[in-house]
């Protein structure tokens, strides 16, 4: 009997059972899973972002913001306040008027 005799299901089912048991296989030889790797050190610190006072791309900075002088740092600096300098100096050529443009294509 060859593979041209199963029908269409026969054989997904049959490549799927294959793939499990070779990444099955491949799980277990590969030892635990999501251990943290031996050179990192301390605590893994999670950092949630809300959109709106601390988002993504300004850092709770606004336009406004990244158009004006650099934020303020404690001594020492948190990473929050690291995180918002970085953000502030990468984006300190991007020209903030272009932000409130309602068509993409508009020159200005």
């Amino acid at each position: 009997m060859n593979g041209s005799e199963h029908g269409p299901a026969v054989r997904r089912v049959l490549v799927a059972v294959a793939l499990a048991a070779t990444l099955g296989a491949e799980a277990a030889a590969s030892g635990p899973f999501n251990v943290k790797p031996g050179f990192v050190r301390g605590e893994v610190i999670r950092t949630a972002y809300d959109g709106v006072g601390d988002d993504l791309l300004t850092a709770g900075l606004g336009a406004s913001g990244l158009a004006g002088a650099p934020p303020a740092v404690s001594s020492p600096p948190t990473a929050a306040e690291l995180r918002r300098l970085a953000i502030y100096n990468a984006d300190s050529g991007v020209d903030a008027s272009d932000w409130n443009r309602t068509d993409p294509g508009q020159a200005t």
